[in-house]
């Protein structure tokens, strides 16, 4: 059986992603630090559920269980907050911007999570806690990021849909293949 890294998410639309690419590039002169290695522009989503291995024979069937279990849900909005060191500022893993969460994204999370249950799969037993990835820290550490520093411009996200991602990793950053798209209701 071949296994992949894979992971649901929601795909940012074009011109919030083209938002915060000028964001990224300052705050990357600002925080010149080579210990972040900073996400591809192309690489910015908000992650629903992650899977650290899954059979590339069973991707059908966790589509299928998936979309039985988003069905009946309806578009919605989520906003982008102010950076933040993730999962806390005492022990960092990645910089981030923090997704104002509201019942309606952590419903979407924990729905995909049922399905990959019901798929044979694991999921995170942590509570779900969206945020964006900006960049990883190549070494785990602290990171000072200067007290002015808040977030990008307000970006508003419309989650009409949702993306099932293979994650290859490499030294240069991860590389994403997109394996499905699964549309919800407007």
């Amino acid at each position: 059986m071949t296994s992949i890294r894979a992971f649901w998410g929601i795909q940012l639309p074009q011109a919030a992603n083209e938002k915060l690419i000028g964001f990224v590039h300052s705050l990357q002169t600002r925080l010149a630090d080579t210990n972040i290695r900073w996400s591809a522009p192309e690489n910015l989503h908000i992650t629903l559920q992650f899977l650290k291995s899954v059979g590339k024979e069973d991707i059908p069937f966790l589509i299928e269980q998936v979309t039985q279990q988003v069905q009946g849900l309806y578009s919605f909005f989520v906003q982008l907050g102010h950076v933040e060191l993730f999962p806390s500022p005492h022990k960092p893993h990645v910089i981030s911007l923090q997704v104002q969460a509201h019942d309606t994204l952590t419903n979407l999370a924990g729905r995909v999570g049922e399905g990959i249950i019901r798929a044979g799969y694991a999921i995170e037993r942590r509570p779900y806690r969206p945020h964006l990835t900006l960049g990883r820290l190549r070494h785990k550490g602290k990171v000072l990021l200067p007290p002015d520093l808040t977030g990008a411009e307000p970006v508003t996200i419309p989650v009409r849909d949702i993306c099932l991602w293979e994650s290859k990793p490499s030294r240069q950053g991860s590389c994403y293949t997109l394996l499905h798209k699964l549309a919800i209701q407007n």
